[in-house]
């Protein structure tokens, strides 16, 4: 700018200039975070996105807030660029299963702030599983089509139930596991049709007889975003011959030396 003034007694007359830099900030930086979404986890996850702004993005934190535990101000970028990729692994190890809300916020060099939020369920809880038939260490089972019954519960929603049974000297089976929404990996099990009430019968035969509780059904369930609940099984004793229904002839000979002879109409 220029300033000046005459002095009408001199006719002397003066001026000054003077050079100042400055900048316009038109506002906050834009922020855009493309991942999550929104939805429920169970293990850390990604945080991305971008942040942008004409006089330089100065710092990105991120917090995570719910009812009992949170994440506060956990920095992702502490600098000065005009475009800064967002790519960060939200560590969720501390806290706990509940309803939660994700902030972004991003401030440029004029100290303008934009802030986006993003709901988030937490879920650390582990579907039940429960065998209601047979019983524990019950009656002996035999045959292709023993019915196995049972129910699973989970504090959201059970994605599936899984069976084996085997000897007991067999080892534990490999556990299933969610491979995408909807689709689960059996591993060493079967996977049945029901999720909350479930019911499948099991072939036997292969085994003729086992001692007390050398045998065993085993079940897991899967919640609908992966989380695994402990197996649980039930003991029993496979007995294919015991109890078979046997036959007894009254008026012929079963001895193969004597046989008994028999005419038209014989009754036996």
């Amino acid at each position: 700018f220029i300033e000046g003034a005459i002095s009408t007694s001199t006719n002397y007359s003066w001026n000054k200039t003077a050079i100042v830099l400055f900048s316009v900030d038109f506002g906050p930086p834009s922020l855009n975070i493309t991942d999550p979404t929104s939805g429920t986890v169970n293990a850390d996850f990604s945080l991305a996105g971008n942040a942008i702004d004409a006089l330089g993005v100065i710092d990105i934190k991120y917090s995570l807030t719910g009812e009992s535990t949170s994440l506060t101000d956990i920095d992702i970028f502490d600098g000065d660029q005009t475009s800064v990729a967002i790519s960060e692994t939200v560590d969720i190890s501390t806290l706990v299963t509940g309803e939660y809300i994700l902030q972004v916020v991003a401030t440029d060099q004029g100290n303008y702030s934009v802030t986006q939020q993003i709901p988030i369920t937490i879920d650390k809880t582990n579907p039940t599983i429960n065998i209601l038939q047979p019983a524990n260490s019950g009656p002996a089972l035999n045959g292709a089509n023993v019915s196995v019954t049972g129910e699973a519960f989970d504090n959201r929603l059970v994605g599936a139930v899984f069976l084996w049974h085997g000897l007991v000297a067999a080892g534990d089976p490999a556990l299933p596991s969610r491979t995408s929404p909807g689709v689960y990996d059996a591993g060493g099990y079967t996977q049945l049709g029901g999720t909350s009430l479930w019911n499948t019968t099991i072939d036997t035969t292969a085994i003729t007889l086992t001692g007390v509780d050398e045998y065993r059904i085993r079940v897991v369930a899967i919640d609908n975003i992966g989380n695994v609940g402990v197996p649980y099984e039930h003991l029993a004793q496979i007995d294919q011959t015991s109890d078979r229904p046997t036959v007894d002839f009254s008026n012929i000979s079963t001895d193969p030396g004597t046989p008994s002879r028999l005419g038209t109409g014989a009754r036996i």
